[in-house]
């Protein structure tokens, strides 16, 4: 749970206007670099309040992509993961 309180630490940061790399964060898809911070950070709480929704449901820890199961380790490191290593390096 060390990563999810980095991200934890690194989200109040921007909140309260600090300009930080969001790239640096690990396990966040940003794919669309040239969105302005905010923007950014608006999509990525988004898909935390998404992965929040079905925390409680089966479909938790399943890739969405392959629909294989996501490994433990990968989500007490970063729960907010939705998709496996195999399909994110095939991007």
């Amino acid at each position: 749970m060390a990563e999810g309180q980095k991200v934890a630490d690194r989200l109040a940061r921007v909140l309260a206007g600090e300009d930080l790399r969001l790239e640096d964060m690990q396990g966040l898809d940003l794919r669309s670099k040239g969105e302005p911070p905010k923007v950014r950070l608006r999509r990525f709480l988004d898909h935390l309040t998404a992965t929040q929704r079905i925390v409680e449901t089966d479909e938790f820890g399943l890739c969405s992509q392959c629909l294989s199961h996501i490994p433990a380790v990968e989500l007490e490191q970063m729960p907010w993961v939705d998709t496996c290593l195999r399909c994110v390096s095939q991007r």
